[in-house]
């Protein structure tokens, strides 16, 4: 996906779309998250989220950070369709 700001996947490019988000949500950049949120949905960065908090490669305070960024992602995408409803 060339549409993000830094090359997570630069070394593997047939990475896969878990390991695509798993990388963007270890160095979380709030653009490509809003991108990869959009592309992907919410459900797919929570849930990998809780996979890298599983298997401890990144420490709950972390996550709990980045997940306060997806919830307001989140909600900024709620909002925005909420007040762009066809009528």
């Amino acid at each position: 996906m060339s549409a993000l700001a830094f090359p997570y996947t630069w070394s593997n490019p047939d990475a896969g779309i878990q390991l695509l988000l798993a990388n963007a949500l270890l160095r979380p950049r709030f653009t490509d998250l809003v991108t990869l949120m959009r592309q992907y949905g919410e459900n797919s960065l929570l849930s990998t989220l809780g996979k890298l908090v599983a298997d401890g490669d990144i420490p709950a305070p972390v996550a709990r950070e980045v997940r306060g960024m997806l919830n307001n992602i989140a909600q900024g995408f709620h909002e925005y369709r909420k007040t762009h409803q066809a009528a």
